[in-house]
């Protein structure tokens, strides 16, 4: 029988028009089947093809009457494959879920008892886990009402199903020391009777199936940690629940026994991550507390203990202090517990354990932090917070931890940008913050000291190549902890600094950054990647400071932009140049100085060097020429794009004095544009950059330009976006494409130029209505589907501006309607939009000639408007 025709029968025997001959045919079928010798191994196929359930029903019929008459006959890899297939599968759990507790009300009492079979106990606890994970879970196999009253059943049966499931652990936990092992140390006890510890000393044997055994343990924690997820069944946890998890966490000195003490682990952190509050919690972080301390105490007396253990235990402490801080610390004294971990921390060698350890200090600053805002005291942890800032402070430096932080790679960055060392700094620096706002001046004073140790180091060239090497990543450090720490000089935010101090900490880190910003030369950024990196840290801690310095009334000193114009022009990386560019303009718009921006328009003077130049690649010599040269090379054309369009939008707003010199400055390079090559393919996203330059300044300048300028750089601009491209088109219809904000910034250019108060810019209107009618509502025409929202709106604008305001003669109507209808069926918003232009623009429509026309066009979309909007 194949396994469509098994099917149809199971069909049909339930079918309501089977009738009785019938039915006791197919029966009849159904027995031959059972009896055939092989009929398991076509069950099990059934059970693996089939999507009935009516067949999964006898399917598992003939394999309850083979397990009862002939499974113990069978092979042991049968017998293997079999125990295997039918967890494997789940069909076991998938039919309970469907008829437990209504039509079988027996299942949860039937998978106990195999738990309590020795042979059986294997695959009891696995239908058991299994059965509880797929009620928790979050699959949407089962509508919420059965998920409901499944949880609601199964909420009655946790607390018998817990308590077998620790009395099970007790007893392996009998059987596993039975292995030959050093007597434990008897953890701190905590409550009168409840040292799980005292127990007789056994004979040294070696059990019998330990994998057995600890595939049993394993399924006990994971139950464990499933019920211990679920918030509703918090209170059937018990301190001996707590002690049995506890005790096993102390196996990890075995080889054996590890992988039982990282599970051990994993499922007293399950509790320990929970906002829930059993009803003996205070109970519960009193034990996790003290075995922790003894835990870790055996940890530090050994050398060879698992990684991932120890990687649990770090995880548990963290935990406990992240989210029972402020409880466990009324009940125990911590000091105890800071006092291993900072030994730990000290002799840490391991990268991945010290990044723990930087956990845990980061989850007890917080607290602290929580405390500050509370108004709570915690003098009693400021001698820790000073060791926990030495410690981290101390192992952050590469000239006293060179052996661990040499592993982090500082060269390939990822997809952030960063490199494993920035990553690695942020968590430093972060912490670092944490602890500055708390401890004040103290900690500050260690960072200044170190940092003038390292630059009298530096400057005066101290030591061999390896001292240079570790005395600029020092640098990097501490001057990018300056960076990270800035805020707390602010006088906006609330420090144990006081204003005094404030004042003179900016100024002296200014002072010091302004050594460092005067030794900047070319010659440096020959010697190696460090010193960039070295430098681009200073620039970027300069430019923190800038505001630190406006708001206590500091001058900057006038070299910084002078030393950020020689940046820009010489032959260092775009990052450089770029964080050069944004101190300049954050010291300009900050003081407003006239010396700060001719010094910085000293750079800009020299007219574009020719591109006709027989190398290909010349160096750039002024910021004209880097931008015109990063206009012709799309791969490096970011740098020079947004740095011309921060200048422009700096000088917004301005003085005409200061737009003036800009504008003299920047017009070479604008109208230079024409020399880039029409034939290669342009990348979207550049393009969209360079029209944004575009149009800021048109914007800008638009009263200094001509129109023969203008009309110039629009020409060049629609030149270079192809509407007829199917690419093109296409990208249209998806959220956030470049195409559509191309498109909509070109609409915003045309609506800039017609807005020119000079009457001259009307001479530019046919140019926008010919690419209107010729190009863009063809387009529209052709693609209302592709069309979103953002490109209706600027190009209606377009329409009235351009083609109504400026009193063109030639507006079509075809195109209004088109757009009006379009609106009507698709967006209501957008209609709404259409409309109210159109009742703003009336006296301009009146002026057209075929206003009749017009008129009639506008009364039908009107009263359609109208007709839509009362149906909706």
């Amino acid at each position: 029988m194949d396994l469509k025709g098994f099917e149809r029968l199971c069909e049909r025997f339930y079918a309501t028009d089977c009738q009785k001959e019938e039915k006791r045919y197919i029966e009849e079928r159904f027995y031959e089947f059972k009896q055939q010798c092989n009929s398991w191994k076509m069950a099990a196929e059934i059970l693996q093809e089939s999507n009935s359930n009516v067949s999964h029903f006898f399917a598992l019929s003939v394999f309850q009457h083979w397990l009862r008459h002939s499974y113990h006959s069978e092979s042991l890899n049968d017998k293997l494959w079999v125990r295997e297939f039918l967890f494997d599968v789940e069909i076991v759990v998938d039919v309970a879920r469907y008829e437990w507790p209504d039509v079988d009300q027996q299942f949860v009492d039937r998978v106990l008892s195999m738990t309590q079979n020795k042979e059986l106990k294997y695959s009891g606890l696995l239908v058991l886990k299994t059965f509880i994970e797929s009620i928790l879970s979050l699959k949407e196999d089962l509508p919420n009402a059965r998920k409901s009253e499944l949880k609601n059943h199964l909420l009655k049966e946790v607390q018998r199903i817990l308590e077998l499931s620790r009395i099970y652990l007790d007893e392996y936990f009998v059987e596993i020391n039975q292995i030959n092992r050093p007597t434990m140390v008897q953890p701190v006890a905590t409550s009168p009777g409840l040292n799980p510890f005292e127990t007789t000393k056994q004979t040294p044997s070696t059990p019998q199936n330990t994998l057995k055994v600890e595939n049993e343990i394993l399924l006990c924690f994971e139950i464990f940690s499933l019920v211990f997820q679920w918030n509703e069944a918090s209170c059937y946890l018990s301190a001996s629940m707590y002690f049995t998890i506890f005790k096993y966490s102390y196996l990890f000195s075995e080889y054996a026994t590890t992988n039982i003490a990282t599970h051990a682990l994993t499922t007293a952190n399950d509790i320990l991550s929970r906002s829930f509050l059993p009803h003996d919690l205070n109970t519960f972080l009193i034990i996790a507390h003290d075995n922790l301390v003894e835990i870790v105490k055996k940890v530090m007396s050994r050398s060879d203990i698992d990684e991932t253990f120890e990687e649990k235990l770090l995880e548990s402490i963290r935990l406990l202090i992240l989210n029972h801080f402020k409880r466990i610390e009324g009940h125990v004294s911590l000091h105890e517990l800071f006092s291993i971990l900072l030994n730990i921390t000290k002799k840490q060698t391991s990268l991945e354990m010290f990044e723990g350890c930087l956990e845990i200090w980061q989850a007890f600053s917080s607290q602290i932090e929580k405390f500050q805002n509370e108004n709570v005291s915690w003098a009693k942890y400021d001698i820790v917070l000073i060791e926990v800032f030495k410690q981290i402070w101390n192992k952050s430096k590469m000239m006293n931890n060179s052996e661990m932080l040499c592993l982090l790679d500082d060269s390939n960055k990822d997809v952030d940008h960063k490199t494993e060392w920035d990553h690695f700094q942020d968590k430093i620096l972060a912490l670092i913050h944490s602890l500055v706002s708390a401890i004040g001046m103290k900690a500050i004073e260690i960072i200044i000291q170190d940092f003038l140790n390292y630059s009298e180091c530096f400057l005066s060239k101290q030591g061999d190549d390896r001292i240079q090497f570790c005395v600029l990543k020092d640098l990097r450090t501490t001057i990018s902890a300056f960076n990270r720490i800035s805020d707390l000089f602010s006088i906006s935010t609330s420090s144990k600094i006081n204003q005094e101090q404030r004042r003179q900490i900016v100024e002296f880190i200014i002072s010091r950054l302004n050594v460092y910003i005067d030794y900047i030369s070319d010659d440096l950024f020959v010697k190696g990647i460090e010193y960039e990196k070295l430098f681009l840290g200073v620039l970027n801690t300069s430019r923190t400071f800038v505001y630190l310095a406006s708001e206590n009334s500091i001058l900057f000193n006038p070299i910084f932009v002078e030393t950020s114009s020689k940046i820009i022009l010489s032959n260092c990386s775009d990052d450089l140049k770029s964080a050069a560019g944004q101190l300049a303009f954050s010291i300009i718009s900050s003081f407003k100085e006239t010396n700060f921006f001719n010094s910085f328009s000293l750079i800009l003077e020299n007219p574009v060097n020719s591109l006709l130049a027989l190398n290909p690649k010349p160096r750039p010599m002024n910021l004209n020429n880097l931008i015109h040269m990063s206009f012709q090379n799309n791969k490096d054309a970011t740098f020079g794009i947004e740095f011309t369009k921060n200048l422009i939008l700096f000088i917004k707003g301005e003085s005409s004095n200061y737009k003036k010199l800009a504008f003299d400055i920047l017009n070479p390079i604008i109208s230079q544009l024409d020399l880039l090559n029409q034939n290669e393919p342009i990348d979207q996203d550049l393009l969209l950059l360079k029209i944004e330059l575009y149009l800021e300044f048109i914007q800008t300048f638009g009263s200094l330009l001509g129109v023969s300028s203008v009309q110039r750089i629009l020409e060049l601009v629609l030149l270079r976006i192809h509407l007829t491209d199917s690419h093109f088109v296409h990208s249209l219809a998806r959220e956030d494409s470049s195409q559509s904000k191309i498109l909509c910034l070109l609409f915003a250019m045309f609506i800039s130029v017609t807005k020119e108060p000079s009457k001259s810019f009307d001479a530019l209107v046919p140019l926008f209505h010919s690419y209107t009618l010729n190009n863009i509502y063809p387009l529209l025409n052709n693609n209302l589907s592709v069309f979103k929202s953002e490109i209706y709106f600027p190009l209606v604008d377009i329409l009235f501006h351009c083609l109504v305001e400026k009193k063109h003669h030639t507006l079509r109507d075809d195109i209004l309607e088109t757009l009006f209808h379009l609106a009507l069926t698709n967006q209501s918003d957008f209609a709404t939009h259409i409309y109210q232009i159109g009742l703003t623009k009336g006296t301009a429509i009146q002026m057209h000639e075929d206003f009749n026309s017009f008129s009639r066009t506008i009364i039908n979309i009107v009263n359609d408007f109208i007709f839509y909007n009362k149906t909706q």
